[in-house]
């Protein structure tokens, strides 16, 4: 086996484990509904997920491990995508706010810096950004 050939296979486990946690967050308040599904399947083709793996992933998500992110750029990318399938119903509850906060950390945020980027990010996501983050983010 060559190099090439370990990376792509860590590649698409690490691929397959995100996935797994965009299902279990989209489920996680007990049903995956319309909006989250859409979220789910535009994840497909992105994280070249099978259709056996797909199908064996919507069965049972919380059978994948989740995987730490060392690349702070990466683990921010990972969590939006999160937030993404979250907030496609247009709300978070108390459910997904707990589990997007065990993901952070499992991603490898210290708990205190956890609940910072949530908080940031469910402001963002909500719609409830001050004008100097507003700016920040329409200058950058």
């Amino acid at each position: 086996m060559s190099i090439l050939d370990i990376f792509e296979s860590s590649n698409h486990r690490n691929n397959i484990a995100h996935f797994a946690a965009i299902v279990h967050i989209s489920a996680i308040d007990g049903m995956i509904n319309e909006q989250e599904k859409k979220v789910i399947d535009s994840f497909v083709s992105v994280l070249n997920i099978t259709d056996e793996e797909y199908k064996k992933i919507m069965k049972s998500p919380t059978e994948y491990s989740f995987m730490p992110v060392n690349d702070s750029k990466k683990r921010l990318h990972v969590l939006y995508d999160l937030f993404k399938t979250i907030y496609s119903d247009h709300e978070i509850d108390e459910l997904e706010r707990k589990a997007i906060t065990r993901y952070a950390i499992g991603l490898g945020y210290p708990i205190n810096k956890a609940e910072e980027v949530i908080e940031k990010s469910i402001d963002i996501f909500s719609g409830n950004i001050n004008f100097l983050s507003y700016k920040y983010l329409i200058d950058a």
